[in-house]
């Protein structure tokens, strides 16, 4: 009898792995794999120096019980504006995708470094810009 339980207790405890390893192992944003380099202020945000324009791009990235977050930020010589999206990882590469941003930004990819994030802002009109953004504080901080 001691036997048939542990064989039942064995086959339930291989069926609950196999499960886990399906859902959270393989997952592109895995729920219980969080890595604190992918989280983080990424900025080069900076103000012109002789017309005192804010220029460039800032990104915060957080993990929650709802998995990755970015608040993504583009300046063109104000503050600009910052929009809330999910963020989706396959390692240390990142995508993030925006349904109705008013500069027409479609798509943000980008590969995290511990210093650094490469990031493409892809466009509605085609158009493509590269930009380095340095993991450091907010430009606001």
């Amino acid at each position: 009898m001691k036997r048939v339980i542990l064989f039942y207790i064995l086959v339930a405890t291989s069926l609950c792995f196999n499960v886990y390893a399906n859902t959270v192992l393989t997952a592109k944003t895995p729920i219980l794999a969080f890595s604190k380099y992918q989280t983080g202020t990424f900025s080069n945000l900076k103000s012109h120096a002789e017309t005192g324009d804010l220029l460039g791009c800032e990104i915060k990235i957080i993990y929650s019980s709802e998995g990755y977050k970015a608040l993504v930020l583009l300046a063109q010589g104000s503050a600009g504006v910052a929009r809330l999206a999910d963020a989706v990882f396959d390692k240390n590469r990142i995508t993030i995708a925006f349904t109705d941003h008013p500069y027409g930004l479609q798509t943000l990819r980008g590969t995290i470094t511990q210093k650094w994030i490469d990031v493409e802002l892809i466009f509605d009109k085609g158009s493509v810009e590269s930009h380095r953004l340095f993991r450091k504080k907010s430009y606001w901080d």
